[in-house]
């Protein structure tokens, strides 16, 4: 009976050192006996600073605005596009001649002999002051007519209801804006038919309109637009 009890014991004791161990690895794991816990524990920050190459190194990473990426970046070089100026009489014409020879590259511009027809225009004006032009203006906005810009100088102010190549094509508006209650207009000639040289730069890219800009005092002011 004593040597029964003894062994219960023993046991006993057998078991609670079984739970014990079973707990310790459990929780914390058993390092010393190359024993690693199932739940995984997350290590503090020195650890992970001993486990990392030059942790010193290591800085922290900013986000670069739009403004300082578009200073790293280069810009997209915008495609090459057709433009031309003049009218150019022929004085003009020589000497822009001689020094795009001299100092644009060969192939680049074309100065060409070309015909402006004259052109005609509905007119109405002129006006005592730019005040009286701006209103009517306003009155004809109100039904559906808009104007457009006078070249000719000496006909402001006053208002241009189309421009047309020929006498007959300006008539022919002119009778349409009748019919839409337009009163006091008439067929002017704007500008007679010219003779003289048009610049034209078939491929202008960024870099020769810069080249382009050496020459701006023998343009004469004549604005560069889309061939």
């Amino acid at each position: 009976m004593a040597r029964l009890k003894v062994t219960r014991l023993k046991v006993v004791v057998l078991l609670l050192l079984v739970n014990l161990l079973y707990f310790g690895w459990v929780q914390v794991g058993l390092p010393p006996y190359g024993v690693a816990a199932d739940t995984p524990v997350e290590p503090s920050e020195p650890p992970r600073l001993a486990q990392q190459i030059q942790p010193e190194a290591i800085s922290e990473v900013k986000v670069m605005s739009p403004a300082l990426w578009a200073a790293f970046v280069p810009a997209t070089p915008q495609p090459a596009k057709c433009l031309q100026a003049g009218l150019f009489k022929d004085e003009q014409g020589t000497a822009l001649r001689d020094a795009l020879v001299a100092g644009m590259p060969v192939g680049t511009w074309l100065l060409n002999p070309v015909v402006q027809p004259a052109r005609w225009i509905v007119y109405v004006g002129r006006f005592a002051d730019p005040n009286a032009a701006a209103l009517k203006r306003a009155e004809l906005k109100a039904v559906g007519i808009r104007d457009e810009a006078l070249r000719n100088p000496a006909l402001v102010p006053g208002l241009s209801l189309g421009g047309f190549a020929s006498e007959g094509l300006a008539n022919a508006w002119l009778e349409q804006l009748k019919k839409r209650g337009l009163q006091k207009a008439q067929v002017v000639k704007e500008s007679p038919e010219l003779q003289g040289l048009r610049l034209r730069l078939p491929a202008a890219d960024e870099a020769l309109l810069q080249k382009l800009k050496a020459f701006e005092p023998l343009l004469a002011g004549k604005a560069l637009e889309p061939c």
